[in-house]
């Protein structure tokens, strides 16, 4: 249990070398795309500052308007790189950013998002005071936990215009429990103190940025994209989930949710590339006018 609980604390990381072996990319520029490399320095409530790196990609016809795409757990921003090609056709910036103890930012303790929002929250605001031009407008694009840490950020920050949600989990510790099945790892009766064992050691609370609760408590619209054949979230979080967000588009005019029949976690892109660029595309024209 205790092993358990640590080893979900340190994820192993994707680094260049394992990016290029996996993904046969090492950066923006393997996809034909001109970037620059950023760096942001955060501090935690202890005060201890952290090195978070990025790359930025810029489009001549963005007016201002910037997307920060957020990694989920064991990913970096090289994986993001994925989604590229298909934001630099919407004409916007993008920032691809490294979590903390993820890729090439400094070495820290993985929270689930519970830290990592706020500093999510200073990496807007550093951006903002720095490239003022570049930023006028952002969008926050989180994928798997990075939803967690996007939506909790926005919450942090009500300037933010908007907030996708790429196959969030509901909640961290219903999760950690599906991924522990769909490996044959042991269940409820490991899984569940391991999971208080994460929340005592951070004093965290898991439910303040549990995707499930965060689609009600953004102030932003929110575009939640959701894959059919996800293993892990139950169905019936799925439903409730885009309930949720239907229910604030009924409101805003703006919010939407797609799901992708069939599609496993994280690849709704690939399984119906056309609709998924249509969709991602309508909501950014609509909360990021050019």
């Amino acid at each position: 249990m205790v092993l358990l609980a640590l080893a979900r604390l340190r994820p192993p990381r994707l680094t260049e070398i394992r990016a290029m072996y996996l993904l046969k990319r090492m950066t923006p520029q393997d996809l034909g795309l001109p970037f620059e490399p950023r760096s942001f320095t955060v501090r935690r409530a202890n005060g201890k500052p952290l090195r978070l790196a990025a790359w930025l990609v810029l489009h001549p016809e963005a007016q201002g308007r910037l997307v920060i795409v957020v990694h989920g757990y064991a990913d970096a921003k090289i994986g993001t790189a994925a989604w590229l090609p298909m934001l630099h056709r919407q004409k916007v910036n993008v920032l691809l950013l490294d979590l903390p103890g993820h890729g090439e930012s400094d070495a820290a303790i993985s929270t689930a998002g519970w830290r990592e929002r706020e500093d999510l929250a200073q990496v807007v605001d550093q951006m903002r005071k720095a490239s003022p031009e570049l930023s006028q407008k952002i969008v926050l694009f989180g994928l798997s936990m990075g939803a967690s840490v996007a939506g909790g950020a926005a919450c942090l920050r009500e300037s933010i215009a908007g907030v996708i949600m790429d196959c969030p989990f509901a909640d961290f510790r219903r999760a950690a429990l599906l991924h522990a099945r769909l490996f044959g790892l042991p269940g409820a009766i490991v899984q569940h103190p391991a999971n208080w064992l994460m929340r005592w050691l951070l004093d965290a609370d898991f439910a303040a940025v549990a995707p499930i609760n965060l689609v009600q408590a953004i102030s932003c619209p929110v575009l939640l994209i959701q894959a059919g054949a996800d293993q892990l979230i139950s169905r019936d979080d799925q439903a409730e989930m885009e309930k949720r967000v239907l229910s604030r588009a009924s409101r805003d005019g703006m919010s939407n949710a797609l799901t992708v029949p069939n599609a496993p976690h994280l690849l709704a892109l690939c399984t119906m590339p056309q609709e998924y660029e249509r969709v991602l595309g309508d909501f950014l024209a609509r909360t990021m006018p050019a």
